[in-house]
């Protein structure tokens, strides 16, 4: 995508306001009668491969307010990109999962700026696609990979139905399997249902009382079947 350019005839500048650059925006916001500018010879900024126009110190506006904030100069993304084309290039995608490759947070959750706002990547994939995430619920990952921001590895659910999809055992686990712990001679198998523990009662091998933790979990919480999913739309830049 060009960069967009002042549209007073013949100048070429970069656009700032209102269809002008930034000499053109100030003799308009003066009232004065816009002029073609003198010929002066074109610096661009100093930071590698950035090619705006420099602005102070030898850089554009962008690298400059960076330098002044005495944060490390990194690469300017292009303005004139929607959210939409600036969001899928962060988006690696596979067989698998589609991999957010922006910044992430310290979960491993990927970040999106826009509208003034932090998003989460795979919420803010999801607004793309066309599906609402309701203020009661939230969104889990079927495939366990937090980065991942492929529409179909994700489910809006309740959090106890979030909580269903948990990956793996707890530390202290030594049954192997959900919810199943030692009662002497035999296994019990409870469940955390709203808050509160529900003994469903004891058996004589680890594995049945998992089968019944397990059965009750998919009976009080739900089982996600990935063909139910909302439809959705991939919505890609052309």
């Amino acid at each position: 995508m060009h960069e967009r350019t002042c549209s007073f005839d013949g100048c070429d500048r970069r656009h700032l306001a209102k269809g002008w650059c930034k000499s053109h925006y100030k003799q308009a916001a003066r009232g004065r009668e816009l002029k073609p500018l003198r010929p002066s010879p074109r610096k661009h900024c100093t930071f590698q491969d950035c090619g705006r126009d420099s602005e102070a110190k030898g850089y554009c506006s962008a690298h400059y307010k960076q330098l002044a904030a005495g944060i490390r100069l990194t690469a300017v993304r292009d303005s004139t990109l929607t959210p939409a084309e600036r969001y899928w290039q962060n988006v690696t995608k596979t067989d698998g999962c589609w991999t957010w490759t922006g910044s992430r947070d310290d979960r491993g959750y990927g970040k999106f700026y826009a509208d003034g706002f932090e998003h989460r990547a795979h919420r803010y994939g999801l607004k793309l696609a066309g599906i609402e995430v309701p203020a009661s619920k939230v969104v889990d990952h079927l495939c366990h990979t937090l980065s991942c921001v492929r529409p179909d590895h994700l489910r809006v659910v309740t959090q106890q139905e979030n909580s269903h999809n948990i990956e793996g055992l707890l530390a202290n686990n030594t049954s192997g399997y959900r919810g199943v712990s030692r009662n002497g001679t035999g296994w019990v198998a409870r469940v955390r249902l709203d808050g509160t523990l529900h003994t469903l009662g004891t058996y004589p091998t680890a594995a049945e009382a998992g089968r019944v933790a397990a059965d009750y979990r998919t009976q009080h919480m739900g089982l996600w079947d990935s063909t139910a999913q909302t439809e959705w739309r991939e919505v890609v830049p052309a």
